[in-house]
């Protein structure tokens, strides 16, 4: 919330809250903020709420006001200006607000690759959109390499949610998905499933597959 904090002068350390309406600054008591300071006139400033934000107005003041050191007659005022009055020295806090960004998609599906990121996104709405499709584009362009990696980790997802589908049969699932696990991750030599003995609370093994088995099976099949 907007506020003004007395530096200096007697009201030294008071802080005004600012919300809507105007405020009179000055020695007469029924001003919104009274400062008891006889170099103070009774009505000296005033302080509005404008479309462009908070301004101050001299009002025919005979010490003058003064706004990080030059005296004004109306000014607009920022977060941390200094407003001077006789020996009283306030200072302006204005919190700064920034509106929260519309989100450019509706939705939007992420694939990263862990060891080469790369990041498609689904829909196009905005210039930002179309900016980062292109740089994906040109990375996949630089690099096949990159791009026969992501396609495999794509057709391995694909593989097992067919998979999960249309087998109800956990054991079979487990396999299958080990299997496609080694095409995801080609630098592991072998991929597992562990599981939590009920009874003993060790871990044992449920599953495992290892890669020179899998191209073995692929050499005989071919």
């Amino acid at each position: 919330m907007s506020s003004l904090i007395f530096l200096a002068g007697p009201n030294a350390g008071r802080r005004y809250k600012l919300g809507d309406g105007d405020y009179i600054i000055g020695r007469r008591s029924d001003c919104q903020i009274f400062v008891p300071d006889m170099r103070v006139s009774r009505q000296h400033a005033r302080l509005r709420r404008e479309k462009q934000g908070w301004c101050i107005e001299d009002l025919g003041s005979n010490n003058g006001t003064f706004v990080n050191g030059q005296r004004v007659q109306n000014a607009i005022l920022v977060n941390e200006d200094e407003i001077t009055i006789a020996n009283n020295r306030i200072r302006v806090d204005l919190p700064v607000t920034t509106p929260k960004p519309k989100s450019s998609f509706d939705a939007h599906v992420t694939i990263v690759d862990v060891e080469n990121p790369e990041v498609f996104l689904s829909r196009e709405d905005s210039d930002s959109a179309r900016f980062l499709r292109s740089a994906a584009l040109a990375g996949i362009q630089d690099s096949s390499r990159e791009a026969r990696l992501l396609e495999r980790k794509l057709n391995a997802v694909s593989a097992i949610l067919e998979t999960a589908a249309s087998n109800p049969d956990a054991d079979e699932l487990l396999e299958a998905i080990v299997s496609q696990l080694l095409e995801v991750f080609p630098q592991a030599e072998s991929v597992g499933v562990l599981v939590e003995d009920s009874r003993s609370g060790e871990l044992r093994i449920k599953c495992q597959k290892h890669r020179r088995d899998q191209d073995q099976r692929y050499g005989a099949d071919i």
